[in-house]
């Protein structure tokens, strides 16, 4: 919600009951304050959002998939490679789609990279778990920034907070705290 007063954007998350808010819906290249009201402990991070090609940077085709631990938005990839429980972990995320892939593009600025697919669906046929496309996406996304040394940000820094879908293919959110 765009707050007047403060000209910031600020997200309240109530995990029992998520809210309408898309982090895709910001505008990337830009820092944001992101407001969380757990019980008993409020917090408010500041994101810089990644600057994304403008056909991945509005509204996405449906709600993104987000990534939250213990309520805050955007797991870091060092956290991701260490195993960090994430909240919903063993939601299957995309069993609604009936999908067996996904395709997912790392669209980070200046650089190309290849369309890369993820199986929806584990070798026995189950959906995969938020838990289990945190991690395929988490490696992804470092493999690319190791792939570019003339990327100057450490892969273990940048967040993922979500992943977006825009027509056909999969854009994750990247996010470093500002």
């Amino acid at each position: 919600m765009y707050n007047h007063a403060t000209g910031r954007i600020e997200y309240e998350d109530q995990l029992e009951n998520p809210p309408h808010f898309d982090p895709a819906t910001l505008t990337p290249g830009q820092t944001h304050v992101i407001k969380r009201h757990a019980p008993g402990v409020p917090s408010r991070t500041k994101y810089y959002f990644l600057p994304r090609r403008p056909e991945y940077s509005h509204t996405p085709s449906f709600p993104s998939i987000l990534f939250h631990v213990n309520g805050d938005l955007g797991p870091t990839l060092n956290a991701v490679v260490q195993f960090v429980v994430i909240d919903g972990a063993n939601d299957p995320v995309v069993a609604h789609h009936g999908w067996s892939r996904m395709r997912c593009l790392v669209d980070w600025p200046q650089f190309d990279n290849p369309v890369m697919d993820i199986a929806a669906k584990d070798k026995n046929g189950v959906p995969i778990t938020r838990n289990q496309l945190l991690r395929e996406v988490a490696g992804m996304v470092r493999a690319f920034i190791r792939r570019n040394p003339q990327i100057h940000t450490d892969w273990r820094v940048v967040k993922i907070v979500g992943l977006s879908y825009y027509r056909n293919i999969w854009i994750p959110l990247l996010a470093l705290d500002a």
